[in-house]
C-alpha cells in the first residue's frame, strides 16, 4: 500500500524541484528546492498544511510562477489517490518571505488545508 508520505512527495517532486518534509532537507542541499509539512494520522476533519519553495534570486518572478504553477495544479481542490482513498489539497493563499541573513535566498510559503480520506 502506498502511504501519504511517499504520495506528498512524489506530488510536491512533480513540480520539478527536490522536495523534502520540513525537518529532514540535507544540510548539503543546493537552492532550488522545496519543503512540506508533513503529519500523518487518520483526521476527522482538513488539518493545515503547507509547502514553502526556496530560491536563491533577487526577483520574486520565479518564486510566483512556481507558487502559481502549484495553485493551478490543485485548483479548486487537488485529490491525489492514496491507498483505498486519497489525499485532498484545497489552496488558500502564497506570502513571500524574506530570506533572513541572506538577502538573495527567499521563499514563498504556501499554505493550504489538507485531509486524507479512505474508502
Amino acid at each position: 500500500m502506498v502511504d501519504t508520505a511517499t504520495v506528498l512527495k512524489s506530488f510536491y517532486e512533480s513540480f520539478g524541484l527536490p522536495a523534502f518534509t520540513t525537518d529532514n532537507v540535507p544540510d548539503d542541499q543546493e537552492l532550488p528546492y522545496l519543503t512540506y509539512r508533513f503529519a500523518d494520522s487518520d483526521w476527522e476533519q482538513p488539518i493545515s498544511h503547507y509547502c514553502q519553495i526556496f530560491m536563491r534570486t533577487r526577483r520574486n518572478v520565479e518564486l510566483l510562477n512556481k507558487a502559481k504553477e502549484i495553485k493551478a495544479a490543485i485548483g479548486t481542490g487537488k485529490y491525489i489517490p492514496c491507498g483505498d482513498g486519497y489525499i485532498a489539497l484545497h489552496y488558500e493563499n502564497a506570502e513571500i518571505v524574506a530570506g533572513g541573513d541572506d538577502p538573495d535566498v527567499r521563499s514563498v510559503y504556501i499554505s493550504m488545508q489538507m485531509d486524507v480520506l479512505h474508502s
